[in-house]
């Protein structure tokens, strides 16, 4: 489970931010926008609520009933209205120059709730960052990216740096509920017209030591970065683990496309059946 930042200045969403650079570099590959939706899947952000009656949330708590007012961005020129989320507080501070730190606000969430939030409020894109380095998602991209199962304890763990993130990717699937899921892709010629699946060809990668082995993604957002010519179907972590045993691969690799990580068979073989849902 990813554990909230102790404070506004401890949150920093680097993954986010990397994204986020990439795409302002490459606005008009799709691929970049899909690795910022796939970041916008785990880890925390900031949502701006400059302007919001601080006296009440001295103690930094933010008591019931409270009403946070979120600053609303609006384009003149289409005259759509937007939510302003940041990866850290030095970001949200380029927002507001010359405000004072302490008279900033801001409300840390985990970043898929400020996609859910988009379709909350009724807004029609979300801007995440401002200045040079930014981009705009609109209502439909952030909505298509909470479509299907989101494993966001796995995809936290990929995100830390090596070797702590294999440790932590281990952990994670010892510890797995048995209602948790990742996502299988399936080559769409493999699929019977009716939907019959008796013959589905699930994709496959070869790691570096030239071994096959089952590839697995945390979401769609995921798959759909890797094998976007797949079909993808949600499958119980321990389903997806006999996959990889009873057909002899070498593992399972997770999300070939971003933040990657191999478990082999034996550590598959090792962490054990998982509890039936």
């Amino acid at each position: 489970m990813q554990e909230a930042p102790a404070d506004l200045g401890s949150t920093h969403h680097g993954g986010l931010a990397r994204a986020i650079a990439a795409y302002a570099a490459n606005p008009n590959d799709v691929t970049y926008s899909g690795r910022v939706l796939a970041e916008m899947l785990h880890g925390y952000v900031l949502l701006d609520a400059t302007g919001t009656d601080r006296s009440e949330f001295s103690t930094g708590a933010i008591p019931a009933g409270s009403h946070l007012q979120f600053a609303v961005l609006k384009d003149d020129d289409t005259e759509l209205t937007g939510l302003s989320a940041f990866t850290s507080n030095e970001t949200l501070q380029v927002r507001h120059p010359g405000v004072p730190s302490d008279q900033l606000a801001a409300l840390v969430v985990p970043a898929p709730d400020a996609l859910r939030l988009v379709d909350t409020l009724g807004a029609d894109f979300l801007m995440i960052d401002h200045g040079s380095v930014s981009v705009r998602m609109q209502q439909s991209m952030t909505h298509s990216a909470l479509v299907g199962p989101m494993n966001v304890s796995i995809r936290t763990a990929l995100a830390l740096e090596a070797p702590l993130r294999h440790t932590e990717v281990l952990a994670v699937l010892a510890s797995s509920e048995p209602t948790d899921e990742l996502v299988v892709a399936a080559e769409k010629s493999s699929i019977g017209p009716d939907g019959d699946l008796s013959h589905m060809v699930l994709s496959t990668a070869v790691n570096s030591a030239g071994v096959r082995v089952l590839s697995a993604f945390t979401s769609f957002t995921e798959a759909m970065l890797a094998c976007s010519d797949h079909s993808f179907f949600p499958q119980y972590i321990e389903n997806i683990r006999q996959i990889a045993m009873n057909n002899g691969l070498g593992g399972v690799l997770l999300n070939s496309a971003t933040d990657r990580d191999v478990v082999s068979a034996a550590e598959l073989e090792a962490i054990g059946p998982r509890p039936s849902p």
